[in-house]
């Protein structure tokens, strides 16, 4: 079967940026396009762990529009060039949620608001109608006032910044013209914005603050505290276009005339409406559910979110050693968030963005050239360090054992290497012990050592390609670690010291300062994507395995800590954080598909909601996301670095996957005896192989025989 790469549908209209953007989603809804760095959009809130995008649903009153913002990601940064239009009085105080009239906030009526993929707008409680579109690095305001309005124009550089803001600069060309910069440092240690703005009405005045007091009329002003308020005089609308960069204000300059070269507003929505089409049209559903058709293309939207391109269009980007470099003959991207991405997101672009697949891992083996290391989680040009495991290395094998290989392997195989034996405290600690003790000056001591073994495993399967059997064989040794910290008298993994005592614990108890990280024992236990055969005979065999599998599903809820990352819980299994996402497809290890079916059904239907909280917990990248594309399909991968998929339960009556090489995966329901047909064939097990997906064709899936599940859903 082949396809046309052309969208057929409008499946556009089901996409509603306002979902996770309530409860812990901690997505955003400002105007962009797919993978673009600008996301033009309402800031609600800074403070506190919902205001981590910079909006919240149940807020009413908005500090202003700016021009980056992350989506659902648990810390908060972004946020830049804060662009707000105001009538009459003047303020530099932003003013607060509980008391938006003390500053500079302006109420707005929620029914006003309308979000789509490409274009936000929203009435302010004053009169000004608000509207947003975006590209990949510019984007365009248009306002319209009420008559007879003396209009303001307030450009903000402390905004989401203040004390950290470290220098920025902002200088008035002409009456048309604005540009400046932005220097920062936040959840990213450094962080460089340019901007270069046109406005189609002219400014009459011209007022720069430095100390955030004072109003002086300047044109130009160097400083770390700027807010600048600009005088337009009576108008009935403006509109005003900007483009930024990372590398400097030629940069946005350019980015902006490639961009968004003309004042057509409506124009600029529809071509990047386009772009949106496009991307959510390589999967069509077919049910008669209306809302989740809504639920599953907000899903897909919310996949294009992240990672997003991180260069100028004439190849200029900022590298992660602070330098200036031009892209050669790649894309370069960042916001890799890759502990939660590589479980499922970049798995799904495998299928459909294997092109862009191949530029990823070039981003990421250029940032290694540049600092000696593979990013952990990139943001900006910078790796912010978070989480742990070295999982570039899972994208990089996962791709490369899938025969997407469009960069030098060797250099690729090299890189793996050198950051698995980097001179860090946790892989000392883990190259020295075999494992990372409890009692080292490291945290998360068993959550490092699961994920250092898959990595080392991972690591492993492309020295076995490249037939270097003794790399193979040293890596596949070190890849055993988690044995290391497998009770097999509780059926549970845990802290060991070094001397190799167990250490106590709690196998409920999650803490930020514990063996493991944004979970407890009971949900890291099943951490062994690399050999889950081998973990169900140390559990002491299939029967063993599936009880304490079972067992994880009717725990009582309640008990351990509570760390506001640990949601969507069914028993201590914890849907709303990563290290659970694989755990309904074991049952497939033990022969229980129908209860992996059962419990992937439950899961799409009560933890995915068409409201604003709708996503159980941190939308984190587009991981939350892509667990429900691919097991809405029917598909999973346990083990990313093996071209296998995992079969599970289709949640539509049929599904189109429109894949990257032009082919065309249909998969069914269908009547029939055998769990599942691969082209009319019964699939032996429950896996299909990358290869069979992108080869084409048609997987049927039979329906489930229905189970009663545990009522204990939290």
């Amino acid at each position: 079967m082949t396809n046309k790469n052309t969208p057929t549908t409008n499946n556009l209209k089901y996409a509603n940026p306002l979902i996770g953007t309530g409860g812990h989603g901690h997505t955003h809804p400002g105007a962009s396009v797919p993978n673009g760095f600008v996301v033009l959009g309402p800031d609600t809130r800074v403070e506190g762990w919902d205001a981590c995008s910079g909006y919240y649903d149940s807020d009413r009153s908005i500090l202003g529009f700016s021009h980056t913002h992350l989506s659902g990601t648990g810390i908060a940064d972004y946020g830049d060039i804060l662009i707000l239009p105001k009538i009459g009085t003047m303020t530099l105080e932003p003013g607060t949620l509980e008391n938006p009239d003390s500053g500079y906030r302006e109420r707005f009526d929620k029914n006003s608001e309308t979000a789509s993929p490409a274009y936000y707008k929203v009435k302010l409680n004053s009169g000004i109608q608000v509207e947003l579109t975006a590209k990949q690095r510019s984007g365009f305001h248009y306002y319209t006032f009420p008559e007879n309005a003396k209009v303001n124009l307030l450009i903000d550089l402390v905004h989401r910044r203040d004390e950290n803001t470290l220098s920025a600069s902002l200088k008035v060309l002409d009456p048309y013209t604005i540009v400046g910069s932005r220097i920062s440092q936040s959840w990213s240690p450094e962080q460089r914005i340019y901007f270069y703005i046109k406005i189609d009405k002219p400014l009459q005045k011209i007022y720069i603050s430095t100390d955030g007091k004072n109003l002086n009329q300047l044109k130009s002003a160097n400083n770390k505290y700027i807010q600048s308020y600009l005088e337009l005089g009576q108008i009935s609308n403006l509109k005003i276009r900007i483009g930024i960069s990372a590398v400097d204000i030629n940069g946005a300059q350019r980015n902006l005339a490639k961009e968004i070269p003309t004042w057509q507003f409506y124009e600029t929505v529809d071509s990047s409406k386009e772009l949106w089409r496009e991307k959510l049209a390589k999967i069509d559903i077919e049910t008669e559910n209306e809302t989740d058709k809504i639920i599953f293309y907000t899903a897909l939207y919310h996949t294009y979110k992240a990672p997003h391109i991180y260069m100028d269009v004439d190849k200029r980007f900022r590298g992660a050693d602070g330098r200036i470099h031009t892209a050669g003959g790649f894309t370069n991207y960042t916001l890799f968030s890759l502990w939660d991405t590589f479980r499922a997101l970049h798995p799904l672009m495998t299928l459909l963005e294997p092109s862009e697949t191949n530029e990823y891992i070039k981003s990421m083996l250029i940032h290694y050239d540049q600092v000696g290391s593979l990013p952990k989680w990139k943001l900006g040009e910078k790796d912010v360090k978070t989480m742990v495991g070295r999982h570039a290395i899972s994208v990089i094998v996962d791709a490369f054992t899938k025969g997407l290989r469009n960069y030098d392997n060797w250099w690729a195989l090299g890189a793996m290497i050198d950051t698995m034996n980097r001179q860090e405290p946790e892989l000392n600690a883990y190259r020295n012990y075999g494992f990372v003790p409890s009692d080292v000056d490291v945290n998360w001591s068993v959550s490092r050592t699961l994920e250092f073994a898959y990595n080392d495993w991972a690591i492993a399967q492309v020295a076995r390609i490249f037939r270097n059997i003794s790399l193979a064989e040293s890596y596949e040794k070190r890849s055993q670690a988690y044995r290391q910290v497998f009770d097999a008298s509780q059926k549970l993994m845990r802290p060991k010291r070094r001397d190799g005592s167990w250490d106590n614990f709690d196998p409920f108890a999650a803490a930020w300062e514990s063996p493991f990280i944004e979970g407890n024992s009971w949900q890291y236990t099943w951490f062994v994507p690399h050999n889950i055969p081998d973990l169900i005979q140390l559990m002491g065999g299939k029967s063993a395995f599936l009880a304490q599998l079972e067992k994880l599903f009717s725990l009582d809820s309640s008990q351990g800590n509570e760390l506001p990352d640990i949601t969507g819980l069914i028993g201590q299994y914890a849907h709303g954080n990563e290290p659970s996402h694989h755990i309904c497809y074991l049952f497939n290890f033990v022969d229980r598909n129908d209860l992996t079916r059962a419990y992937v059904k439950q899961i799409l239907t009560t933890m995915y909601k068409a409201t604003p909280d709708g996503i159980i917990g941190n939308e984190d990248c587009g991981q939350m996301s892509a667990w429900y594309i691919l097991s809405a399909l029917g598909l999973y991968q346990v083990t990313p670095g093996t071209p296998m998929f995992d079969l599970g339960y289709l949640h539509f009556s049929q599904a189109t996957i429109h894949l990257g090489n032009g082919k065309d995966f249909v998969i069914q329901k269908g009547n029939h005896s055998e769990p599942y047909l691969l082209n009319s064939q019964p699939v032996s097990g429950w896996q299909i192989s990358y290869q069979d997906i992108m080869n084409g064709g048609v997987l049927s899936i039979s329906s489930p025989t229905p189970i009663n599940l545990p009522k204990n859903w939290v």
